[in-house]
């Protein structure tokens, strides 16, 4: 993985990802290039995505149109 070493707000992050070829994580301020797809990152996609599709289903959300969540290209904010 290659981090930039300076830090960077979480907007400069945003516009520099949209316009990246590869993908980045946000950690502390800091952009890291991203490996792969990794056992553990698919399992926490599907675990993801059975907990949004769970909370459709009570809801009857699934018979809308856009209410399939997706699988690839997530952002997501951790605290």
């Amino acid at each position: 993985m290659v981090a930039i070493a300076e830090r960077i707000s979480p907007q400069e992050y945003l516009a520099l990802e949209r316009k990246s070829e590869t993908k980045h994580e946000y950690i502390n301020g800091r952009m890291v290039e991203m490996t792969g797809a990794s056992r553990k990152r698919n399992l926490i996609v599907g675990n993801l995505v059975y907990i949004l599709m769970s909370q459709l289903r009570g809801r009857g959300g699934l018979s809308k149109r856009y209410a399939y969540p997706r699988t690839r290209d997530w952002l997501v904010y951790v605290s």
